[in-house]
């Protein structure tokens, strides 16, 4: 019992250390950006400076991101930059990033930002192993408001999130439907934790398959 369990630890920290949510990518020595025209931003998202902001958030260089979206937001009153800006904040760990995303989910809850927004502090909260605390913030969540690629890491989470809050029962459910998703990071914890489920209930013949 000891073992499986110190196991599934060591897994949860594993994919906390190895994937984005819990890594920030080292940002390359770039020159001088130059001058964003607000014509060139566009509204609402749309133009190249948004588009090459977005590039460096989805590579992980949040900083560097950050200082262009909030370029952008201050330059064309962009609500979309300005809740990336504090994404990227929020992203960093920077002092008042958190009440900063509040006040914005607050404001623009409609805003493709917001539900970004909701998901990183869901999981900051599931980092600092506040496991109640993740799930009612991922509660407030539609996974339709996600992209693609962020649904493994949601499933993988709202599933260990039951488990660790003792909803066994909807915890299995939730593990079952990531393995019925397309191979991912987080696929071998999930089948881990459907074998660790079933074994704690008895059934060993279905852990075995696991």
């Amino acid at each position: 019992m000891t073992k499986l369990i110190s196991a599934a630890a060591a897994l949860i920290a594993m994919l906390n250390f190895g994937l984005p949510s819990g890594i920030r990518a080292q940002e390359p020595v770039l020159g001088e950006e130059r001058r964003i025209d607000p014509e060139e931003a566009g509204i609402n998202g749309e133009g190249r400076a948004f588009r090459r902001a977005m590039s460096l958030y989805d590579r992980g260089m949040f900083g560097r991101a950050r200082e262009m979206f909030s370029r952008i937001a201050a330059g064309g009153a962009d609500v979309e930059a300005e809740g990336y800006a504090v994404l990227c904040a929020l992203k960093m760990g920077l002092p008042g990033s958190e009440q900063a995303a509040e006040a914005y989910i607050e404001r623009y809850p409609w805003a493709e930002p917001a539900a970004d927004l909701k998901f990183a502090r869901a999981l900051r909260l599931f980092d600092r192993q506040d496991y109640a605390g993740a799930s009612a913030e991922l509660e407030t969540l539609s996974r339709y408001s996600l992209r693609r690629s962020q649904m493994p890491e949601y499933l993988f989470k709202r599933a260990y999130c039951d488990f660790e809050t003792g909803q066994y029962d909807r915890a299995l459910l939730r593990f079952s439907e990531l393995e019925k998703h397309p191979v991912s990071d987080y696929t071998a914890a999930a089948r881990y934790m459907l074998g660790y489920i079933l074994y704690e209930r008895q059934s060993y013949g279905d852990a075995l398959k696991w």
